[in-house]
């Protein structure tokens, strides 16, 4: 920490140094008071009189070369290095009669020594002034960058001071007389690209002309204030393109300039080369450490907050993502556990028939010895599993020896219904816990899932959003504001006017282009403020998809067989075919329930296995058999990838361009048993890409090969007419037992 501060501390003292020996030789008709003038500035500024007391004396050896000028200006050093360091052990500062009467005192002996150099009493009061002037306007710079840190934008007022310090600077560079102007043409190579970007075009070109001027004001040519202008210009038209053409553009209307107005070959070389040295100084910095310098000095507050407030937003969501899903984990782990089993039931009855019916018996301690507690605990538990108790239940004790066989029997069969439970039920309770606390710890999964994605802050780029908006500025789209956001999944919102939100296409490519990414129009609203549109552009997946189906129904009254494509995500689809058992109303209604828990499973975000264990769940809830087929493939368009998930399904195939891979599966339907695991393939799709699925009606119809040999001779660009050849060609096919039958294609086919 301390080695940086040591190091900001150099740089700021050998920086201003700098300058005070470039303004120092500036001047008007042999009077030099800039450099003494931005001394007493600097020094009440805040900053330390005695170090930047030796550039001054030594920029006033230089600008005179003159031993007495030198003594003159190290005399009103000292008179303010001795008052700075009064008010420091004071601990006062600088007041406005405070600084006016030191800026005149410290000016004293450099007028006195004119006035003995026989200086005329017009000039001196004229150097006076002009020292006075260039005071105030360097103290009008200097306060806002040094004492307070550039903390705010520049206002007005201090623009126009800088603007007047760099004509100062530039007359001290033209009095150094290289040949050509060498060294002012190359602060212009330096400067202006560097101003463009940072700062912006119209800074750009006021400081092009304020060195024109300067350098106006000590040549008595105007010359350079145009040509400075024109290189401003042409370097603001490629300040946006790669940063080695904004430099060539200097150098080439320097040379366009000069050769037009019949400059000299040997400046004209001399300027090209410095203009082209000065510009290979900015090309070559390397873009992180020119980012760097944009973020630090000169990043845009424009649209901070609302950049805060989002981040913020979405770290509270997060948050809460992740506690509401610590939440449903928990439940799901404590419902795991909390499955009946049915035995402190059966424990309950066993004593209860003992006491009523044993106790008062004559044999009970007899029977008691011989293992009545064993006998009446299996007595009850198979009453508690059938509901009701037979003699092929009772242990031989019982038969053999007991007494009261019938009123054991009839007593457990009562106390198991005054229960209502039956292993039956116990079991059908703990299906639907175990069903909850799954469906529990899935959500559980989504918030921990939404809580990792929302939880990284939107990086934003300012630079990119001005660029955004000269860009589409070119082609007549007015745009006032671009919010973009960077990050695993870029967005952006654009502000235009209504009569350009016909160019969708034309704003989402030029925004998509400065932001390297791919974006497509989301939504359009109107904005809160008349005469504007909010288009919302989102990332263009690499595909799109087109579907195709063709079914038959074995039964008038309704089908089995149950299809569905729906859009499960902002670039995920899904293609499903559920195949009930049998055919008519029952397979119907049986495909339809499972159909719409697959989509609203999908939809909600679950997994594969999420989906059918809890989809498999649900229908072995129900009494009766309740099974289904199920074949789904779902389609990711932005990754370019497909999960097949097979349950019970017949072969599917997915045609290349090369090739038809068959996909098959073995696993019992839904509803068979408990912990049915689907079949998934995840697999690369390319542009061209076709999927079939197809229901067991259509399936066993053809051989081994037969169906994939005509998915391979039927081109597949249209989706529906592939479905409709395999369809076709089944039913030309008999068979011995007849069903429903659905064929369903999609096809994959590049975004536009």
């Amino acid at each position: 920490m301390i080695k940086n501060n040591l190091k900001n501390v150099v740089f700021k003292y050998l920086a201003l140094s700098a300058v005070l020996l470039i303004i120092a030789p500036a001047g008007i008709n042999g009077l030099h008071p800039f450099s003494a003038a931005a001394y007493a500035a600097l020094v009440f500024s805040g900053c330390n009189a005695a170090i930047l007391a030796v550039p001054l004396v030594a920029g006033a050896f230089i600008a005179d070369l003159s031993f007495v000028s030198a003594a003159a200006s190290a005399l009103g050093a000292g008179i303010l290095i001795a008052a700075d360091y009064f008010l420091s052990r004071q601990k006062k500062k600088y007041g406005l009669v405070v600084m006016i009467c030191l800026a005149v005192t410290c000016f004293c002996p450099v007028i006195t020594v004119q006035a003995l150099q026989g200086v005329s009493t017009v000039y001196i009061i004229i150097n006076v002034c002009l020292y006075l002037i260039f005071t105030y306007v360097c103290y009008g710079i200097a306060k806002p960058l040094l004492y307070y840190k550039m903390k705010h934008s520049l206002l007005d007022t201090e623009k126009t001071c800088l603007y007047i310090v760099v004509v100062v600077a530039a007359m001290g560079i033209s009095a150094f007389g290289a040949p050509g102007n060498i060294p002012l043409f190359l602060a212009v190579g330096i400067l202006l690209p560097f101003t463009c970007r940072f700062i912006g075009k119209g800074a750009c070109v006021m400081t092009a002309l304020s060195l024109g001027l300067g350098s106006a004001f000590y040549t008595l040519d105007v010359t350079n204030v145009a040509l400075f202008g024109f290189i401003a210009l042409a370097c603001s038209m490629f300040i946006t393109s790669p940063r080695v053409l904004s430099p060539l553009a200097q150098v080439f209307a320097a040379v366009i300039f000069e050769l037009f107005f019949n400059v000299a070959y040997l400046d004209l070389g001399y300027h090209a080369a410095a203009l082209f040295a000065g510009g290979a100084v900015y090309a070559v910095i390397p873009e992180k450490a020119v980012i760097y310098m944009r973020n630090k000095f000169f990043s845009s507050h424009s649209g901070t907050a609302i950049r805060y407030i989002i981040n913020r937003n979405r770290a509270e969501l997060a948050k809460k993502a992740q506690s509401v899903g610590d939440v449903f984990s928990e439940m799901s782990g404590i419902l795991g556990g909390m499955e009946k089993t049915g035995e402190s039931a059966v424990v309950a009855i066993a004593k209860d028939v003992t006491k009523t019916v044993c106790l008062g018996c004559q044999r009970y301690q007899q029977c008691r010895s011989e293992g009545l507690e064993e006998c009446m605990l299996h007595v009850a538990s198979k009453c508690f599993e059938k509901g009701r108790a037979s003699m092929s239940d009772l242990p031989f004790l019982l038969v053999d020896k007991c007494l009261y066989v019938g009123k054991i029997m009839s007593l457990c069969s009562s106390k198991v219904a005054q229960l209502g439970m039956s292993r039956e039920s116990v079991e059908n309770d703990n299906k639907v816990t175990r069903l909850l606390a799954q469906q529990l710890g899935g959500v559980g999964n989504i918030l921990h899932g939404m809580s990792d994605i929302v939880g990284l802050p939107v990086t934003y780029d300012d630079r990119i959003e001005r660029r955004i908006i000269e860009e589409l500025k070119y082609y007549n789209v007015v745009c006032s504001e671009v919010l973009l956001c960077m990050g695993e999944r870029p967005s952006a919102t654009v502000i235009v006017r209504n009569e350009c939100v016909g160019e969708k296409k034309l704003i989402s490519d030029i925004t998509g282009k400065c932001a390297g990414s791919r974006f497509c129009v989301k939504n359009v609203d109107d904005s809160v403020i008349s005469g504007w549109s909010v288009m919302e552009l989102a990332p263009r997946p690499q595909f799109d998809v087109t579907f195709g189906v063709a079914s038959r129904s074995l039964r008038a009254e309704a089908t089995g067989d149950t299809h569905s494509f729906m859009k499960i995500g902002s670039d995920k689809f899904l293609m499903a075919i559920c195949d009930g058992m049998g055919s008519g109303r029952k397979a119907y209604e049986l495909s339809e329930k499972a159909m719409s828990l697959v989509e609203g499973f999908y939809k909600a975000g679950f997994d594969h296995t999420v989906t059918v264990d809890g989809i498999n769940r649900f229908l072995g809830i129900e009494e009766g058999e309740s099974f289904s087929a199920l074949d789904i493939a779902v389609c990711d368009l932005g990754k370019g990838r497909a999960d097949l998930v097979k349950l019970a399904a017949p072969r599917s195939f997915i045609k290349r361009s090369d090739c038809v891979e068959a996909v098959d599966s073995a696993s019992l339907p839904l509803g068979v048993i408990a912990d049915a695991k689907p079949f998934v393939l995840e697999t690369e799709i390319s542009a061209g890409d076709a999927i079939i699925i197809v229901s067991d009606g259509v399936s066993q119809r053809f051989g081994a090969e037969e169906l994939s040999a005509l998915i391979n001779k039927t081109p597949s660009v249209n989706p529906q007419l592939l479905a409709d050849t395999i369809m076709k060609q089944a039913l030309e096919k008999r068979v011995e037992f007849d069903d429903d039958m659905t064929v369903a294609v999609c096809r994959i086919f590049p975004a536009d």
